[in-house]
């Protein structure tokens, strides 16, 4: 099925996931923190309507970019295959997360399951390129797309794009390292930060 594969994505980030309810389980804000937050998400609200208002309009349809040039802009900066690591890293991310839990499972039978995902993936790559078109073509002019293309075909920035599989797999270990530093901090934060609230004190 089309969607099988993003459907396994969501249920891997959900297994994986991290909830900042569960972090401090049982504890339950006052009424001052609900109208602290209130308060911030008004403000919030007021910034990101300000925001958006200075936003460039999108391409009208006489800038629209041709889906032929947007095409090569994903080529030459690797979107595809980019995209295509990312997912296989999430689905061998899943595929482990099985493995630990379920370790009655006769042997090969999850080796299988993420062959048969990854073929999945490649033939559902090219729909994602045609979603990526669309998404490109909303966002950026013509000539946008005629300058980053031309940047593009530069043989040095072919060379800063094929080594992108390789840096984002470096690039991964210090991402999950500032995860695990914030997810440390988390817990105790909160609860600091709400027994403050439970005296009745300012944040």
């Amino acid at each position: 099925m089309r969607h099988s594969f993003l459907a396994l994505c969501l249920t891997g980030l959900c297994l994986t996931g991290l909830s900042l309810a569960g972090l401090c389980p049982g504890i339950a804000a006052p009424a001052q923190a609900e109208t602290t937050a209130d308060s911030k998400a008004k403000a919030l609200a007021e910034v990101r309507a300000k925001a958006g208002a200075e936003v460039r309009p999108a391409p009208s349809r006489a800038t629209t970019p041709a889906e032929t040039d947007v095409r090569e802009y994903i080529a030459l900066y690797g979107y595809r295959e980019m995209m295509a690591l990312g997912a296989q890293r999430q689905l061998e991310a899943i595929i482990e997360v099985m493995r630990q839990s379920r370790p009655d499972l006769p042997p090969g039978v999850l080796e299988l399951i993420q062959q048969e995902l990854g073929d999945e993936l490649r033939a559902e790559s090219a729909t994602a390129v045609d979603e990526m078109v669309v998404v490109f073509q909303k966002n950026l002019t013509r000539e946008d797309v005629a300058y980053l293309n031309s940047v593009g075909r530069d043989p040095r920035m072919q060379r800063v794009v094929a080594l992108q599989p390789r840096i984002a797999l470096d690039m991964e270990g210090i991402g999950e390292r500032l995860a695990e530093a914030v997810t440390a901090k988390a817990g105790p934060r909160i609860e600091q930060r709400l027994r403050l609230l439970r005296g009745g004190r300012e944040l």
